[in-house]
């Protein structure tokens, strides 16, 4: 579909509206740098929606606008409340969504820790340990690659499959998020995480995986993309319940997005 001719019909009384490209490339920036909250959200990332998500994005908006006017730019367009694409850029962090969810873990389960962990991380804004339940604790990351210094964050260079520069049962909160599909021995590093733990501690990992879904045929499934220059494993709900947290308590695991990543948390026992 051409940007100089974008026809399609949101509205209740079948009024169509057309884009032509001075226009799009001026909402394009209105959404890019207002409070709309689109564009990629990636930190540091200039990568706009692109045409082909922006035109049905654009289109389920009108159809949430109020009020609803026939000139592109006399649209009130609300916070949108429908999916926003995101860019594929690597280097730039976990989806903001799967960020989103393990905040929402920390939260929800009322957790305000006194040390916390992450595994695989960074220190700088990709880092899971930037929430505001998160930010009065004292923060550590463990990464192959040496950060910056003076964030906020204490980093330590090493491998996750040995952490013997934390004491036992020193963290009162631990994240790791699309590592452990990096790890050759993702094993270890799920034993020195549980390790680490405090008793009464949160634990909540992210990994890329795979799912049975209805529209799936054969003997095929989807799973996230090779990314990186090693990346060796998918792993199921199924592995992360009763290998990941084996021996934990109040587990949960759930999927999200498509292809999966899935996320689960639980307590070590007291």
């Amino acid at each position: 579909m051409s940007v100089d001719q974008a026809p399609f019909n949101p509205l209740p009384d079948g009024g169509g509206i057309t884009l032509d490209r001075r226009e799009f490339r001026v909402t394009f920036s209105a959404f890019k740098l207002g409070d709309s909250g689109l564009g990629c959200p990636h930190a540091g990332c200039d990568e706009g929606l692109g045409e082909a998500a922006f035109l049905p994005l654009f289109a389920e908006l009108v159809k949430k606008a109020t009020p609803v006017k026939r000139g592109f730019t006399e649209v009130l367009l609300p916070r949108p409340a429908v999916p926003v694409p995101m860019c594929d850029a690597e280097g730039l962090g976990m989806d903001p969504r799967v960020m989103a969810h393990m905040h929402r873990i920390v939260r929800d389960r009322g957790v305000r820790p006194k040390r916390a962990l992450e595994v695989g991380g960074y220190v700088n804004e990709k880092s899971l340990l930037r929430s505001p339940e998160i930010r009065e604790a004292e923060r550590w990351c463990i990464n192959l690659v040496d950060q910056p210094r003076g964030t906020g964050i204490e980093h330590v260079v090493g491998n996750a499959n040995d952490m013997h520069m934390f004491d036992e049962d020193s963290f009162d909160l631990v994240m790791c998020n699309a590592m452990l599909e990096h790890d050759r021995r993702f094993w270890l590093s799920i034993g020195e995480m549980r390790r680490v733990t405090a008793p009464g501690g949160l634990l909540v990992i992210g990994v890329p995986g795979f799912r049975k879904r209805k529209r799936d045929q054969g003997k095929a499934t989807a799973t996230y993309k090779v990314h990186y220059r090693f990346d060796y494993y998918r792993f199921s709900r199924q592995a992360v319940r009763e290998v990941f947290f084996e021996g934990m308590e109040d587990v949960k695991v759930r999927p999200i997005l498509d292809p999966p990543r899935i996320v689960g948390h639980g307590y070590k026992p007291r």
